[in-house]
């Protein structure tokens, strides 16, 4: 009987009584009957075992076993082991059937048997070794073939703690202590919520930002550490802006207002809230740039006094923390004007000649007040001697008797006769324009002349007594503090203009401007003594 299918030759041979297929031209063809053929499909040479025998020549039968490809041994298993731990190798017989078996190499050198099919085995040292085997079969072989395995030492004992490096505060986080190449019994945890516990998998959770190291300790001999990150995950981020401090400001009730500059960096947007008592007055703020805003306030109209808390706000963008700035705006009530007297007027009268007339209504003048306006000085050419002299005063507004005339404030001055004389020369300029009052003391005469407010000059001359004559400044009004940096220069001029000796007294912003002397020395007649004054 012969097959013939799709290049496929199929014969029976009656010794070995099996079907044999393989490729067309792979045993030469046998002639085919023409009333037995049907199509079987294989790509290498298999051997096909019917049910029964056939005993003629009959196409009937059904296919039991295929086994694949040619007759060959093969030992499969690993190609890398560690000595100590068992591994597997079998020698497979395909396309036959072994019946013996014979091993060599290694820990199986020399094993034989027919049932010595599959080895489960292992090596003492390291090292590559070839293992090889022999199957002999019932009919054909016998087989053989060949498979190497590297052997390599185990590896030591470890710990490591499994788990995220990065974790949310108040989130629960699971760490496993793994027991690498042995088999731990007892687990020691330190670090952060972990402390103090016993077992192999645990659960942290922790409740500040920054960074947790845990530990973990094996049988008490093996130790791993871990660090893990906290985040808070609803935390905003830190852009950079910032708000300078804001002095606590005050204003008078009644509809008055007020700006205040706000400076920082990095804003991109200025907002404020009002936080105790917003009846008060209303605040706004504009934006003039990411480093400065301007806020203005407008005080209530109902009599209302008392402290508004005010909290500037700046905002780097989306997701920004943000920087916060409070302040106290204080409203008070409108005051009760005073009344104008004397002391509020500062009627001054400096040292002349006899004879002269005595000048006023200009900062140079021989009479001056420090408020209101001075219209007349009564008598008003200087007397021999020491003389009192009254003062005619109009007084300004913010008094309760504004736009009355006061006529009861004197000062007292000396009128002396034209005799070797030298020149005064005092001058004030000022930067931040609060309009003081600077005295300026003469030990020849002990006088004081005052200079009012920024351009403030005084010149006059008087009878040289001396030869050594010292001056003395201070701040009188409206206070004593430098609002700026004061420079006092002394300088003394000859008659020609050559300047004679020079000295400068600095005080510096915040300091009290109070008996600041000079001793000018060999002053002669028709020297000029300088004292200039500068505030800023």
């Amino acid at each position: 009987m012969s097959i013939n299918a799709d290049n496929i030759i199929g014969t029976y041979d009656i010794h070995s009584k099996q079907y044999i297929l393989t490729f067309a031209g792979k045993p030469t063809p046998v002639p085919v009957p023409t009333d037995c053929s049907f199509t079987i499909s294989a790509t290498e040479v298999i051997d096909i075992i019917p049910p029964a025998e056939p005993s003629t020549d009959d196409c009937s039968f059904s296919i039991a076993a295929v086994f694949a490809g040619s007759s060959t041994a093969t030992i499969t298993g690993p190609t890398t082991g560690t000595t100590g731990t068992n591994i597997t190798l079998t020698g497979e017989d395909n396309g036959f059937t072994g019946t013996n078996w014979t091993w060599a190499g290694g820990a199986i050198n020399g094993v034989s048997g027919a049932n010595e099919k599959v080895q489960t085995f292992t090596e003492s040292t390291t090292g590559t070794v070839t293992y090889d085997v022999i199957i002999a079969a019932s009919s054909g072989g016998p087989y053989t073939d060949t498979h190497q395995v590297v052997w390599s030492a185990p590896a030591a004992p470890s710990v490591g703690i499994v788990g995220p490096s990065t974790g949310d505060i108040n989130t629960n986080i699971t760490l496993t202590g793994e027991d690498y190449n042995f088999t731990g019994s007892t687990w020691a945890w330190t670090g952060g919520s972990a402390q103090g516990l016993t077992t192999k998998t645990i659960t942290v959770n922790e409740s500040s930002t920054g960074s947790v190291q845990y530990g973990v300790t094996v049988d008490g001999t093996y130790s791993a550490s871990k660090t893990i990150a906290y985040s808070d995950p609803n935390a905003c981020t830190n852009c950079g802006e910032t708000i300078n401090s804001i002095s606590n400001q005050t204003i008078v009730e009644g509809g008055n207002s007020t700006t205040i500059a706000v400076t920082g960096t990095g804003v991109a947007t200025w907002s404020l809230t009002s936080l105790t008592n917003s009846n008060l007055g209303n605040a706004t703020i504009a934006k003039n740039s990411s480093t400065s805003a301007t806020i203005t306030y407008v005080s209530n109209n109902s009599g209302l006094t008392g402290t508004n808390q005010i909290r500037v706000e700046a905002s780097g963008g989306t997701g920004c923390c943000g920087a916060v700035e409070p302040f106290d705006m204080v409203v008070t009530a409108q005051p009760s004007l005073p009344v104008f007297t004397c002391n509020d007027a500062g009627f001054n009268v400096i040292d002349g000649t006899t004879g002269q007339n005595i000048t006023f209504g200009a900062p140079t003048s021989d009479g001056t007040v420090q408020e209101g306006t001075l219209t007349a000085i009564s008598p008003n050419v200087y007397q021999s001697g020491l003389a009192t002299y009254t003062a005619t005063i109009t007084i300004p507004s913010g008094y309760q008797n504004a736009g009355g005339s006061i006529t009861t404030c004197t000062d007292t001055a000396t009128g002396s006769a034209a005799t070797s004389s030298y020149t005064r020369n005092m001058s004030l300029s000022e930067g931040v324009v609060d309009n003081p009052t600077y005295g300026i003391t003469w030990s020849d005469s002990g006088q004081t002349a005052n200079l009012i407010g920024n351009g403030a000059t005084r010149v006059n001359t008087q009878t040289l007594t001396n030869s050594s004559i010292s001056a003395t400044v201070s701040r009188t009004s409206p206070d004593a503090t430098a609002d700026d940096t004061v420079d006092i220069v002394w300088t003394r001029q000859n008659s020609g203009g050559a300047q004679q000796e020079t000295s400068t007294t600095t005080i510096q912003t915040g300091y009290s401007v109070t008996s600041q002397g000079y001793t000018f020395t060999n002053v002669s007649d028709g020297d000029i003594l300088y004292v200039q004054i500068s505030e800023g």
